[in-house]
C-alpha cells in the first residue's frame, strides 16, 4: 500500500468519510517510511471516522520520525471512539520526547485494549520512567487488555523503578488481562520482575489472565519460588 502515494491517498480518504467502517487493519504498510503524505493521510482517518473502534497501526516504523509521534498526540487527543489501538512494533521508543508526547495523549480516552508489544521500553532507564510516570498519571480506568511482550520491562537492575512500575500499574482498574512475555532476557537472572509483579498480583482482584511465555523463568530458582506463589494467587482468586 505504502509505494503508490496517490492510491493510498485515495483509499484513505474514502475510510475517513465512511460512517460504518469500526475496524480497520493497517499494520505493515511502511507509514514510518514513506512520505508524509501517506501518515497523514491514516491520522486523517483516526481523526474524521466517527465510528472507528479498532485501528491496527502495528510494524510501521513510526517512531523513526519524531514528527510522526507529535501528530499522534494530537489525533489520541482528539479520538473519543477508540477501544482498540496497537502500535506494536513500531520503534516508539527511539525518541524520549516523542514517546512521552504519545502517552500523553493516552491519559484520558476510552480505550479497552492497549498494544505496545515489541517496542523495547525496558532497554532504556529514561523511557522505562516515562512509562512508568504515565500509569501514574494516567485517568484511564476503561483498559481491560494490556499488551507489553517484548518490551523487555524485566532487564532493569533498578528494583525501586520496579516497585514504582508495579504501583502505578494499580491505576488501570478495570485491568483483566496482560501480555507480559518475552520480558526476561536469558541472560538476566535476577528475579525483580516476578518478585514486584508477585506483589503487585497480591493487592488485584481483577486481573484474570495473565501470559508469561518466553520469561526463562525456569533458569532462576529464585524466579521459579516467585512463579508458584503465582499459581497460588491464582488458585486463591478462582476460589474466590
Amino acid at each position: 500500500m505504502g509505494v503508490n502515494h496517490r492510491n493510498v491517498l485515495e483509499l484513505l480518504n474514502l475510510f475517513s468519510e465512511n460512517e460504518f467502517i469500526e475496524e480497520l487493519d493497517l499494520s505493515s504498510n511502511n507509514f514510518g517510511c514513506d512520505k508524509d503524505i501517506n501518515f497523514n493521510c491514516s491520522w486523517r482517518v483516526i481523526e474524521k471516522n466517527k465510528k472507528l473502534k479498532l485501528i491496527d497501526l502495528s510494524s510501521n516504523f513510526i517512531g523513526r520520525n519524531e514528527d510522526h509521534l507529535k501528530k499522534m498526540e494530537n489525533v489520541f487527543k482528539v479520538n473519543k471512539t477508540l477501544e482498540y489501538l496497537s502500535l506494536s512494533n513500531n520503534f516508539i521508543v527511539n525518541s524520549q520526547k516523542g514517546f512521552q508526547l504519545l502517552l500523553d495523549s493516552l491519559v484520558e480516552n476510552n480505550l479497552t485494549t492497549l498494544d505496545l508489544s515489541n517496542n523495547k521500553i525496558g532497554i532504556n532507564e529514561e523511557i522505562f520512567k516515562i512509562f512508568t510516570s504515565f500509569l501514574g498519571k494516567t485517568k484511564n480506568l476503561t483498559i481491560k487488555n494490556l499488551i507489553l511482550s517484548g518490551c523487555f520491562l524485566g532487564s532493569t537492575e533498578n528494583d525501586d523503578e520496579l516497585k514504582e512500575f508495579f504501583c502505578n500499574l494499580k491505576n488501570l482498574l478495570a485491568l483483566k488481562k496482560m501480555k507480559i512475555d518475552n520480558n526476561i532476557p536469558k541472560e538476566y537472572n535476577k528475579n525483580y520482575f516476578l518478585k514486584n509483579f508477585n506483589l503487585f498480583l497480591n493487592d488485584n482482584r481483577t486481573i484474570e489472565e495473565v501470559d508469561l511465555s518466553i520469561n526463562n523463568i525456569g533458569l532462576d530458582m529464585d524466579n521459579i519460588k516467585t512463579f508458584f506463589n503465582l499459581l497460588t494467587f491464582f488458585e486463591i482468586n478462582n476460589l474466590n
